[in-house]
């Protein structure tokens, strides 16, 4: 089942059918077995992340829905809850004081992490976004004892991204730096921050340069690490690092060195929004443009061979990626998942990767609405009460 958040408030039947359109609110889960439309938890208010808690395999794992949430079930859930296996939901805010909008009035949280020192020790699950936390830090957040609490300061742009490497964390986001005459970032968030989980302590990294050469447009959505190597890969909206290296929209980061290197020359023509690692080989969502030919919106990346390379069913893809989500196993080797805007009208669209090629999703969805984010959530996990029988009462199609 693959859960999606977004602005969509029906579930419209499919051309033909009898079914009458049901009300959601913000959350819809798609059965990818059957390819019908689930009934959902009630959740009031638009969720603005959607994580799955697949840390070692648990079986009692857990989705972390997040957002400005106001209601979920007959709970009050200002911000984060947490969907069990048993489709039980436990708001965080239960657990201790929840996160505030920040002082703009916004509240958003983008990505979440399970940190843990190492196997065997429990997690800690870290938060970024656009929020404030009851102890005065923006933007970054920990659970601790039921809290949520300041991780470091001095990340005064909106966090995008969170991945760790052993003990180093990257938070990744919107830059907030005020240029100064000699041209270098005088603030405190140049849109990447690399922190030692042990020490408490912030690792330099040479700044990252926007496309205009500037510090203040550097944005970077996605950090993505090379299992079992010393690599780190960042994406985003950026031209250079260190100043002089051209590394347009990608680049690697060896964490032992502390040096930027490029990848192989790319068609890229616009920010990297997301990337994921299957094995080796790295699937880059981005806009790709190779003279007059049409765009295409996601490549792979084979570090074998330093080359890119097409995908195929990849230019079936409407129009530009904004999320790709890994599949379990149920969806099979390699899989994944991707959502986007089509370029022309643009109406949001679901596709999934099944290790050979790219296929749309047949379903059909209003033109206003946005979809920000998806996540598979296994069908062994979820109650019979939930996906119900295979009749055609279920099968449905989503609108606007």
């Amino acid at each position: 089942v693959v859960a999606m958040r977004g602005s969509f408030q029906t579930l419209n039947a499919g051309p033909g059918s009898e079914d009458e359109a049901v009300t959601t609110h913000g959350l819809a889960m798609w059965d990818t077995a059957f390819s019908r439309w689930t009934y959902t938890p009630y959740v009031k208010g638009t969720p603005s992340l959607l994580f799955s808690d697949l840390w070692q395999s648990r079986a009692n794992n857990v989705a972390l829905v997040a957002g400005p949430l106001s209601a979920v079930a007959a709970l009050n859930a200002e911000g984060t809850l947490l969907l069990d296996a048993k489709q039980n939901i436990q708001p965080l805010g239960m657990l201790g004081s929840s996160l505030r909008p920040d002082d703009g009035g916004k509240m958003a949280v983008n990505t979440g992490l399970w940190y843990a020192k190492k196997n065997g020790t429990t997690p800690q699950l870290i938060v970024g976004g656009q929020f404030k936390t009851p102890d005065g830090s923006t933007n970054l957040a920990k659970l601790k004892d039921g809290k949520w609490k300041r991780l470091l300061d001095g990340v005064g742009g909106e966090v995008l991204t969170i991945n760790n490497a052993a003990n180093l964390l990257f938070i990744g986001g919107v830059a907030n730096v005020t240029e100064s005459s000699s041209g270098q970032g005088d603030s405190n968030f140049g849109g990447l921050v690399m922190y030692n989980m042990d020490s408490h302590s912030s690792v330099g990294i040479q700044q990252l340069k926007g496309p205009d050469g500037g510090h203040s447009t550097v944005r970077i959505n996605k950090v993505a690490i090379r299992a079992d190597t010393s690599m780190v890969v960042v994406g985003g909206n950026f031209s250079t690092a260190g100043g002089m290296l051209s590394c347009p929209y990608i680049c690697t980061l060896d964490i032992n060195e502390n040096q930027w290197s490029p990848m192989a020359s790319s068609t890229l023509v616009d920010q990297v929004t997301d990337m994921l690692f299957s094995g080796s080989t790295l699937y880059v969502a981005g806009t790709f443009k190779n003279g007059t030919a049409a765009p295409v919106y996601l490549m792979q990346y084979s570090f074998a061979s330093s080359s890119w390379e097409s995908i195929p069913g990849a230019a079936t893809l409407p129009g530009p990626i904004t999320s790709l989500t890994p599949g379990i196993s149920e969806a099979g080797v390699g899989a994944f998942y991707m959502s986007g805007t089509a370029a022309s009208g643009g109406a949001p669209y679901l596709a999934k990767y099944d290790g050979s090629s790219v296929t749309l999703a047949e379903y059909t969805i209003g033109s206003s609405s946005t979809v920000r984010s998806i996540l598979e959530v296994p069908r062994s996990r979820i109650p019979g009460s939930v996906i119900g029988s295979s009749s055609s009462s279920l099968n449905r199609r989503a609108g606007s």
